[in-house]
């Protein structure tokens, strides 16, 4: 905010920052070995203005590399930082959260960030959760990163510590408000039997999207970017009898036929340069479906009915004002006080995944999904407990 009350601020020892009358923009004034020195802030914000005075005041001290008076703006860092990052995903994400902090460092020069200035910083993002700041201090420290390769600051300063962050995932749907969901999505299919013909197949299309969200487990915009040609239909080595494998010497004398296995196999790939698409967070991933869904029934059904081509996509965008009206409709919105969205269909599947095979290898269902054991363990699987778990503990 524009300071008018007072006359003169001391920033630190041997810098100044003055309003001077008559004069529009707050100026610095710095005293180094016996001189002074003055520098035009051209800014009537004090925050702003106090981040371009101590900028100014390291370079003028020669503090930021010794015998080097190159000046970088941390402007000109993140665009170069972030041009060099090869992974269009994760050059993406960079650039999107530098879009969103950039305000606060663009005028300041590479070598004025120190842990004091990043504790006003992260002090300043009293809107946003810890999680989020953690992701910023992420952009922060790859840009700061390159400045030191580059020869720009001799060093990355210290980043403060943040509030342990809580890691709670969307509301996850049981096995019977799934089974629930899908009843009220097909019976909402059947009421628009007398309607126009593009409202029925919308709905048929949101049916399909949940079964191969809880099939796969992938994220929203992945599900979004599939054609038909990345989708293979394979069948599985083990032979199951109703979702579950028996043992072999159970298995040779079950009297029911065993299950088809068949799974799907997809390869996701990132959009071409240029499309409007967004970028894949994990990138270019092999997912597979777990066999005991309806998975591959969905996708030949789908194929048939749209009448989709090799290069066509499986969906379009528009499902998720469709299931938030669905999930209104089946009272299934909030959880605990917590809005559901389409989002809680993945949780939801790696949820289901883990308690139908507890003992599954979580580094391969990791891989799977496109996370680490890590984001498993604090944030996907968090809602599990013993008594969720106890017939997997004790029979």
């Amino acid at each position: 905010m524009p300071y008018s009350e007072h006359k003169t601020f001391k920033l630190e020892r041997g810098l100044t920052l003055e309003e001077r009358k008559g004069e529009s923009t707050l100026k610095a004034r710095a005293h180094i070995k016996g001189k002074s020195h003055y520098f035009n802030t051209e800014t009537t914000d004090f925050d702003r203005a106090t981040r371009t005075a101590r900028s100014w005041f390291f370079r003028l001290k020669g503090d930021h590399i010794p015998g080097s008076h190159e000046q970088v703006t941390m402007h000109a860092a993140a665009k170069a930082a972030i041009a060099r990052i090869r992974n269009p995903a994760r050059r993406e994400t960079h650039q999107i959260k530098w879009n969103a902090i950039s305000k606060f460092f663009k005028t300041l020069d590479v070598d004025a960030v120190d842990i004091r200035l990043l504790r006003q910083f992260v002090d300043s993002r009293t809107d946003v959760k810890p999680i989020t700041i953690a992701h910023d201090l992420s952009t922060l420290r790859m840009i700061l990163g390159y400045a030191v390769e580059r020869g720009w600051r001799d060093g990355l300063p210290m980043f403060p510590r943040l509030e342990k962050s809580e890691t709670n995932p969307r509301p996850w749907f049981t096995p019977q408000q799934l089974a629930d969901l899908q009843q009220v999505a097909q019976e909402r299919i059947e009421d628009a039997q007398e309607q126009a013909g593009k409202h029925r197949h919308s709905r048929m299309d949101l049916l399909d999207f949940i079964r191969l969200m809880i099939a796969t487990g992938m994220r929203v915009g992945e599900l979004r970017s599939v054609r038909v040609c990345d989708v293979k239909i394979l069948r599985s080595s083990r032979i199951t009898y109703g979702g579950r494998e028996l043992p072999p010497g159970v298995a040779q004398h079950a009297k029911l036929p065993p299950d088809p296995n068949e799974y799907l196999e997809i390869e996701l790939q990132e959009p071409e340069e240029g499309a409007s698409e967004r970028r894949l967070k994990r990138g270019v991933r092999t997912v597979v479906s777990r066999p005991a869904t309806d998975g591959v029934a969905t996708f030949r059904a789908l194929v048939k009915r749209k009448g989709l081509k090799d290069e066509d996509l499986l969906f379009e965008d528009g499902q998720r004002d469709a299931f938030r009206e669905l999930l209104k409709v089946a009272k299934l919105r909030t959880a605990n006080g917590v809005k559901r969205n389409l989002k809680s269909l993945r949780c939801t599947a790696i949820m289901l995944w883990v308690l139908a095979d507890p003992n599954v290898n979580l580094k391969l269902l990791a891989d799977n999904f496109g996370t680490s054991t890590q984001m498993l363990d604090l944030f996907y699987l968090k809602p599990l407990n013993v008594k969720l778990t106890r017939r997997a503990l004790v029979g």
